[in-house]
């Protein structure tokens, strides 16, 4: 076995790699950020820019060791990974102890880790959402409406895993990567396509599982307040006079409000589903429609004077017959046929960086106009056309934090501050159900700002269900009711009494814990831990997807027809609002629940302060101060928070070695007009 030290020049690779070469095989090996990188070299250069890889700390230092496990890398407070003679891998935590070994590398495109019985942060999809792969299982990584799935997972209380490689042509479609693993028994099969790279990363827990994920990815910055707040969208605003209609009824009746959301008809008069590849002379990609947005300027800061923000539907393709040649000609289109079935000819490369250019010119007027964010769906035309749209709908220079809505994510992705939505899912009992599960898998596979459509979106809702949904969403990371064209929309007060008054009650406990929501957020991205639709797994290693945690509250709404909860209590809990106590092992039961009810508890030993009553926006909230303690048995702290809820329309960066102080005795802190 021969081994060497090369110094490589290639842009994105480490700075240096420890090359073994073992049983005729040359494996390198590296640290990107705080990660074990292993490259299974052919002829092919290290993969250069993956847009999964961005970490948040320089590469680590390492020194090549030996030793019973054969030759390789060891990181001081990390771990250790070394090549046998017959090209096993072993990966070591810090302390020296064995976390897994592989097959050896051989010639097929396929890699063998060991130890692994129970895995989670595959991604989650509408009937397929459950936390753990157990015992077999195929995992392959894909976008897809309602689906995604990543190239990572986590091997409970081991280490997790990384998968990398240089194209978007897994199953011969390009919202799909040329990788996927397999769980069978205590083994994962990694098989790939072309350069591969494994990211190890030794992880005891869960949270120190995620925060590699993230410090390797690019972290996860807290999103703006408002995006936090209530955001009602729909298909289907008529005209002016209906937007403005909806925002006064909204205002009128005390139905908290942040954000209007619209679909294809604030910027064009039609959509463009049954154009063909040449498009429509008439068409225009990037205007307003005159019935909806006669005088954008004036209407838009007439939205923000109502402490109202705006944010508009794109899609990843062109529909103006004009612009689809002049993209041709500049070899701006992606290849066809056409993944997603809405446009063959016409989806644009957002990859591009000729088109990111234009894009974003075009783009400019939007933001000056006041828009405030932009809503991306349908693009799930490359497994990172998502990620890749994020760039050219960035201002640069502007101090406001970015934010976006996306129908899909890739790990990476949320350090742009982009948030996903979990796709037009339908408005059924069954997909209320899986909602949550769907939004802590996704958070475990690195999307910890997660969105859905409350209500459903395929076709008409139901009163009760609405109002169930809309409870359980008071505790999601985004609160945003959504509804197709001919479907009546999720506007509370459409819906009669009692529910009318339901989603009210809702509405003003969600602007209540906002301070809670907001810091919990600061703490997640300072972190990387998960703190917002918490699994129970991560505290508890409980896989339940009906209950989770909101920071130290523990949440289990109803999420049935029949209003029937079962809970088991992992830790002493105290009834949220009440002096009602359960210890840990008891277990909670609901039976035909009324519909006013939505089961809250906290963990014994924390403190929530809440906001005060009748909030309408989080500009309003901005300028009050918490008026109500909750405490919940008088014992320590489990978390602290950043000292003030800072104005988060703007942005300062802070010193990298920055850490917010906390205050003994409160785990969410003052209101404050003040940035740091």
């Amino acid at each position: 076995m021969m081994w060497v030290l090369l110094l490589l020049a290639w842009i994105g690779a480490a700075a240096d790699e420890y090359v073994v070469s073992a049983a005729g095989r040359n494996v390198a090996l590296s640290t990107r950020g705080t990660a074990l990188r292993v490259r299974i070299m052919g002829d092919a250069a290290p993969i250069d820019e993956s847009p999964m890889i961005a970490p948040t700390t320089r590469d680590a230092a390492w020194s090549n060791s030996s030793g019973p496990y054969g030759t390789g890398i060891s990181v001081p407070g990390v771990g250790a990974i070394f090549v046998s003679s017959d090209a096993r891998l072993t990966l070591l935590d810090a302390a020296g102890a064995l976390l897994t070994q592989s097959s050896p590398v051989v010639e097929k495109a396929e890699l063998e880790l060991g130890g692994a019985d129970r895995i989670t942060g595959r991604g989650a999809a509408m009937g397929d959402s459950g936390l753990l792969l157990r015992e077999s299982g195929v995992v392959t990584p894909k976008v897809d409406n309602t689906a995604v799935f990543v190239p990572w997972y986590y091997a409970l209380g081991i280490y997790g895993a990384l998968g990398v490689v240089d194209r978007t042509t897994g199953r011969a479609a390009t919202n799909y990567l040329a990788c996927n693993y397999t769980l069978s028994g205590d083994t994962v099969t990694w098989r790939y396509e072309g350069p591969f790279e494994l990211y190890l990363m030794p992880a005891r827990t869960v949270d120190a599982a995620t925060t590699a994920l993230f410090a390797l990815s690019g972290g996860v910055p807290a999103p703006p307040l408002y995006a936090l707040g209530f955001a009602a969208s729909r298909w289907g605003w008529t005209n002016a006079s209906y937007i403005a209609s909806v925002v006064s009824d909204f205002r009128e009746g005390q139905y908290p409000l942040d954000v209007i959301i619209c679909d294809f008809e604030w910027f064009t008069n039609t959509s463009d589903y049954s154009f063909q590849s040449e498009g429509e002379p008439w068409y225009r990609d990037f205007g307003y429609y005159d019935l909806t947005f006669p005088d954008p300027e004036n209407q838009i800061a007439a939205l923000k004077q109502n402490k109202v923000r705006f944010g508009g539907i794109r899609k990843p393709r062109l529909g103006n017959s004009d612009l689809l040649e002049m993209a041709r000609e500049n070899g701006w289109l992606l290849a066809t046929p056409e993944v997603t079935g809405y446009a063959t000819g016409r989806n644009v490369n957002m990859s591009h960086a000729g088109f990111a250019d234009w894009y974003h010119n075009r783009m400019r007027h939007y933001k000056a106009d006041g828009v405030q964010f932009f809503w991306n769906d349908e693009g799930e035309t490359d497994y990172f056309t998502f990620y890749h749209w994020q760039a050219p709908e960035m201002y640069y220079g502007d101090v406001e934090r970015f934010f976006s809505l996306n129908r899909a994510f890739t790990p990476g992705m949320a350090r742009t501050g982009a948030a996903a939505w979990t796709g037009d899912i339908d408005p059924t009992w069954d997909s209320l159900q899986e909602t949550p599960a769907m939004i802590m898998g996704w958070g475990l596979a690195g999307m910890p700002l997660v969105a859905c459509d409350v209500g459903g979106f395929t076709a008409e809702t139901t009163a009760p269900l609405l109002t169930r949904w809309m409870q359980a969403a008071v505790f999601f990371p985004i609160m945003r009711v959504h509804s197709t064209l001919d479907a009546t929309p999720h506007w509370p007060w459409l819906w009669g009494e009692p529910y009318a008054s339901l989603m009210r009650v809702a509405l003003d406990l969600r602007y209540r814990l906002l301070p809670y929501h907001y810091s919990l957020a600061h703490l997640q991205a300072q972190t990387g831990e998960l703190r917002v639709a918490r699994p129970l797994l991560a505290d508890y290693g409980v896989a339940t997807t009906d209950a989770w945690l909101h920071g130290d509250l523990l949440v289990a709404p109803v999420l049935t027809e029949q209003g029937n909860v079962t809970l088991d209590f992992p830790c002493n809990v105290f009834v949220f609002n009440s002096t009602e106590t359960f210890d840990a092992g008891a277990v909670f039961e609901l039976r035909n629940a009324s519909l006013d009810a939505l089961p809250v508890f906290a963990r014994a030993g924390s403190i929530v302060v809440l906001g005060p009553p009748g909030i309408q926006s989080t500009d309003d909230l901005l300028a009050a101060k918490p008026t109500a303690l909750r405490p919940c048995r008088r014992r320590r702290l489990h978390a602290r928070a950043p000292r003030r809820l800072l104005r988060v329309d703007r942005h300062r960066p802070r010193p990298a070695d920055h850490r917010p102080r906390g205050r003994r005795g409160t785990l969410i802190q003052i209101l404050s007009r003040h940035a740091l």
